[in-house]
């Protein structure tokens, strides 16, 4: 026998990038009760009905997090190219001074 797996509902307001009062008020506009409890655990059903209502949500945040991983690298990326043209001005200054 297979059990239903459950999670918390503090995992799905973060997996869909939404507030817990967000969801609860939700679902009790749909007719589920829930405690204000983070660590409250829902049931496949209501996880499935999240997911419907907030799917788009979670899409925005995967796509800021790539964004902001792409402008990250662009940092590091320009920080390197600064320290190689600053160690290569102060090369060139050390031979001229020789």
């Amino acid at each position: 026998m297979g059990e239903e797996k459950k999670i918390r509902l503090s995992k799905a307001a973060r997996e869909f990038n939404v507030g817990l009062s967000t969801i609860i008020g939700f679902l009790h506009k749909k007719g589920f009760d829930l405690d204000l409890n983070p660590n409250s655990k829902i049931s496949g059903e209501i996880y499935e009905i999240l997911a419907n209502e907030y799917s788009s949500e979670a899409r925005v945040k995967k796509e800021s997090e790539k964004l902001s991983f792409i402008h990250g690298s662009h940092r590091n990326h320009l920080y390197l190219l600064m320290i190689l043209l600053l160690k290569k001005r102060l090369k060139r200054k050390v031979m001229r001074r020789s």
